[in-house]
């Protein structure tokens, strides 16, 4: 059933709501020659744009999803980048034209056409060392993707809570 008969079908009582909803979801899902199902509806519906693993893929994959990702959707994550095809991705961005957001000592990276619309939602995203900066800077682009505000402090230490006192006084301020 292609969308207009769904459609046609919720117009004439045949389906419920909740049924053309669910029918209407399944045309979210494309297929990349054969090796990768992208959900292309996911941010429009959840709010949540495609993430990538991409440290389990070759490159060229990795390039062909975020291609088709990017014709449907303003952004797309791509997690676990490997090294050796870090710049490569980077590259890909300026080719297509959009930004690359790369997370501080990060495997992560958010490409997008635009940023996400505020949606008035702010996190606070503290890391115990330096060593937990990689994680957080995942976290922090993928709220970000999902419109929300983000403040970070990295290091605030685990062994002296006074550590984390500059930080909360400087967040109340703002």
């Amino acid at each position: 059933m292609d969308l207009y008969e769904i459609l046609e079908s919720l117009r004439a009582g045949d389906i419920s709501v909740a049924e053309a909803g669910k029918r209407i979801s399944l045309h979210s899902v494309e297929e990349i020659e054969g090796f990768a199902k992208i959900d292309i509806g996911r941010q429009v519906r959840r709010g949540i744009p495609e993430v990538i693993l991409a440290e389990t893929k070759e490159l060229g994959q990795t390039e062909d999803i975020i291609r088709r990702t990017l014709e449907n959707s303003d952004y797309v994550l791509v997690s676990r980048i490997r090294k050796d095809d870090r710049r490569r991705i980077i590259d890909l961005a300026g080719e297509i034209g959009v930004e690359a957001r790369i997370g501080m000592n990060s495997s992560t990276m958010m490409l997008l056409k635009k940023p996400a619309e505020p949606r008035g939602g702010k996190i606070g995203i503290l890391a115990a060392g330096t060593s937990d900066i990689g994680v957080a800077e995942e976290s922090r682009l993928m709220c970000e993707a999902m419109g929300c505000k983000c403040r970070t402090s990295y290091d605030v230490g685990v062994a002296g809570i006074q550590r984390i006192f500059p930080i909360l006084k400087e967040k109340r301020r703002q």
